[in-house]
């Protein structure tokens, strides 16, 4: 029985991935097919900007655990906030995401006054700025595929202009046809006459050397001659 419910749960588990069969939409959805496209097309955009956003993590959880992680020692606070430096990384992803972290910095207030400084400082930066600047990249991204489906969409010709431009082909090809007869006319021509100019000059050269042959003989003939 133990191994019959241990197997009925195995199978409920394979059974609960069949709801990401819902996925197949994103296919049939034109829109969100466009969305999805478009994150794809600024993936090495957004790394970068999470790269951004870990370096600014990094940076204010050491400052935070160094500044706040004995106010628990002083003051009694809700959670252990700053105690380590993975508590830190927490608190700021809450405070990033701006879940109840005005609770969170009113009570660091009681140890040190001036803990709103960094805390605003922090929200500024990660949560107005990082997190805006990914949605902008993702928003750019869609408008440039929005433009370019309209850009492909306007050069797609209608029912009417296939049937004007099927006969204007027509035409176009019989004066491609006749421009090329004419083209091949004219350069046979020229071969013509280029073979003409060859062998007017061969019939020269050849002329030339007889010349000269008769010259070179008769010179010769001269100086076999006795004085």
């Amino acid at each position: 029985w133990i191994m019959a419910s241990f197997g009925n749960d195995s199978v409920k588990i394979f059974r609960s991935f069949r709801i990401f069969r819902a996925l197949r939409l994103i296919n049939r959805v034109e829109v969100l097919r466009n969305l999805i496209n478009a994150i794809i097309s600024v993936i090495p955009r957004m790394g970068a900007i999470c790269v951004l956003l870990s370096i600014v993590f990094y940076i204010f959880g050491v400052m935070f655990t160094m500044l706040f992680k004995d106010a628990g020692d002083v003051v009694e606070l809700g959670d252990n906030y700053f105690g380590g430096l993975h508590f830190t990384l927490f608190t700021l992803f809450q405070v990033m995401t701006m879940d109840n972290w005005v609770d969170v910095t009113r009570e660091i207030m009681v140890y040190k006054y001036w803990a709103w400084a960094p805390f605003c400082t922090f929200v500024f930066i990660s949560g107005f700025i990082v997190v805006n600047l990914l949605i902008a990249v993702i928003c750019d991204a869609v408008y440039e595929l929005n433009d370019f489906a309209e850009a492909i969409t306007g050069q797609l010709p209608s029912d009417d202009d296939k049937s004007t431009d099927e006969e204007g082909g027509k035409f176009a090809q019989r004066k491609i046809l006749q421009e090329s007869v004419f083209e091949l006319t004219d350069q046979v021509q020229k071969l013509i006459g280029d073979q003409k100019t060859t062998l007017e000059a061969l019939n020269h050269l050849t002329n030339e050397l007889v010349e000269y042959d008769d010259d070179f003989r008769q010179k010769e003939t001269d100086s076999s001659l006795p004085d």
